[in-house]
This record gives structure tokens, C-alpha cells and sequence, in this order.
């Protein structure tokens, strides 16, 4: 008698490329890394996602959804500056789910395929409810959530490799808040000229 093969779902497949991504980065992921980690050969991976661009797709897709997670736990009480630590934090503690997301050569292309306008207006939208913007007009807050969103990448991106070393929670959350607040006070002082 022969033994039984072991059966893998699409939801399987996925699970394990995303921890071989989050462990040891987008350039150890592979069909036989997969493979390895799901104690199988790669045919059911072939065979479930036709294609590892299939399979990348929906790696983006969960770990967008962890990104969310981060950016909508409440820290602060105030909704913009979370998501902004949430961002930050996400890049710290994921640090190759994060450098898989926005620093590949796939993930340029994908963030400006993505709704980005829609979320942007999303986020937009979000902060017309901060009282610390209020008098400001979509185009202002536009404008804030650029150049903040340039701030955290670029924090975010310091912490995804661990050059910089002022890294925790507390100090994360001060130093957006401080930026944050000049971002806007100077935002405030251009329209009242």
C-alpha cells in the first residue's frame, strides 16, 4: 500500500510563500523554497497559482492587509498620526515584508497601478475629522499627507534595515508627532498668506 499524498489548498501555497517573504526576504522566495516549507514538491504550487507572478500577487495582497492591521491600531487617538506609526512600526518589525513591498523592482510598478488615488482620498477624508486640521481644504491636506508620507518612507526605510538606531515605540511616535505638527503649522501659514 501506497502512502497517502498530502493535499494543499491555494490558502496553503500562499501562507507558505508569505513566511518564506517575511523570514528571509523576496529574493529567497522560489517554487522549491515554497516547496520546502510546505514539505511537498512544486507541482501543487504550479498547479494552484500557474505562475509565480500569480503567487507574488497574492503575497502583495496579504501583506497589504498586515500593513492595514498596523496602520489601524489605535496608539495615539488620532487617526493620521497612527497610521503613520503603523507604517513605521510595520517597517521595523517586517522589515522584509515591507522592503518586499516598496523596494522591488515589482513594487514601484504596483504602488502606481494600485487604487493610490482612491486611497489617498481615503486618507484625505480621514483627516478632515482631526480637529488639529480643521479651516484646511482638500487641497491643503493633500498636500500635508505628501510630504508626511515622504517623511515615514524615508523613517520607515531607515528602520527596514536597522541604520537607524533610535527605534522604539515611543520615540517612533514623538518624532512623527514633532514633524507632523511643522508639516501642518507650516501648511497653516501658507494659507493664511
Amino acid at each position: 500500500m501506497s502512502p497517502k499524498s498530502k493535499s494543499f489548498s491555494r490558502k496553503d501555497i500562499i501562507n507558505a510563500a508569505f513566511e518564506v517573504v517575511r523570514k528571509r526576504g523576496r529574493e529567497k522566495l522560489s517554487a522549491r523554497t515554497v516547496a520546502r516549507v510546505m514539505n511537498s514538491s512544486t507541482m501543487p504550487i504550479y498547479s494552484y497559482m500557474q505562475s509565480m507572478k500569480k503567487l507574488e500577487e497574492e503575497l502583495a495582497y496579504k501583506a497589504s492587509e498586515l500593513l492595514y492591521q498596523y496602520q489601524t491600531t489605535r496608539r495615539t487617538g488620532h487617526t493620521f498620526l497612527d497610521m503613520g506609526i503603523g507604517y513605521v512600526i510595520f517597517a521595523r518589525e517586517e522589515c522584509h515584508l515591507f522592503r518586499y513591498m516598496f523596494m522591488t523592482e515589482h513594487s514601484a510598478r504596483d504602488l502606481q497601478d494600485r487604487r493610490f488615488d482612491t486611497d489617498l482620498n481615503t486618507l484625505i477624508e480621514k483627516m478632515g475629522d482631526d480637529q488639529t486640521l480643521e479651516g484646511l481644504d482638500k487641497q491643503q491636506m493633500q498636500k500635508i499627507l505628501e510630504k508626511m508620507w515622504i517623511f515615514v518612507h524615508g523613517l520607515a526605510t531607515l528602520l527596514s534595515f536597522g541604520v537607524f538606531e533610535h527605534d522604539s515605540e515611543e520615540y517612533i511616535i514623538e518624532l512623527i508627532r514633532q514633524t507632523g505638527g511643522d508639516v501642518i503649522r507650516g501648511e497653516m501659514k501658507r494659507h493664511d498668506k
